[in-house]
């Protein structure tokens, strides 16, 4: 189905400030999918 796929697993540091993983998560939540071919 439609959505996104978010993996934290790889490229976020563990200096990586919070503010910027959370509009990371926030701007995946908000940005609609595009339509299947």
């Amino acid at each position: 189905g439609p959505g996104h796929i978010l993996n934290l697993n790889h490229g976020v540091l563990p200096e990586t400030p919070l503010d910027n993983v959370l509009q990371m998560v926030r701007t995946a939540h908000e940005t609609p999918a595009p339509a299947a071919p």
